[in-house]
């Protein structure tokens, strides 16, 4: 087995990312396929309906989601929390979220973003465009394992 990470750090950064967008964060794409089995993340302002994932990049800005959890309400602060999510090398990690705020910096790799249509959210999505912003960065991270021979219903390939 070998450590699986995905993501930035979870700390308490400078600015906010608001609920108005499903995020995929662009800096430290996954180093391994398997699943990840813990999610870090630093909320700002209580969070409603969290949902985290991972996703494949299709073309440029196009993407895929790959698996995902609901992690429900969180309170604000730092949350440490076991998951289950499949993950493929080279998948980025998601976010959304219906109210509330996640710690972010205007600096880093940038994120990709998609602003929701009506109800409609973008984890899960297939084949979906979303726009980047340069240098910014969100506070949410996970890390996992490589299973040799590992094989799950939920991984698209």
């Amino acid at each position: 087995m070998t450590v699986i990470d995905i993501g930035v750090a979870a700390t308490d950064r400078d600015l906010h990312a608001d609920n108005t967008s499903t995020y995929i964060v662009k800096a430290n794409p996954a180093n391994g396929s398997g699943k990840i089995t813990k999610i870090e993340l630093y909320v700002n302002q209580n969070i409603i309906s969290c949902r985290i994932g991972t996703m494949e990049q299709v073309s440029a800005d196009v993407f895929t989601t790959r698996d995902y959890e609901d992690l429900g309400n969180l309170a604000a602060g730092y949350h440490s929390i076991d998951v289950d999510i499949g993950v493929k090398a080279g998948d980025y990690i998601a976010i959304q979220f219906s109210a509330g705020r996640l710690e972010a910096d205007i600096s880093g790799e940038g994120y990709w973003y998609h602003a929701p249509n009506g109800a409609n959210q973008y984890i899960p999505c297939t084949a979906e465009t979303f726009i980047f912003a340069a240098d910014r960065t969100l506070s949410v991270y996970g890390e996992g394992v490589t299973l040799v021979g590992y094989s799950q219903a939920h991984i698209i390939d």
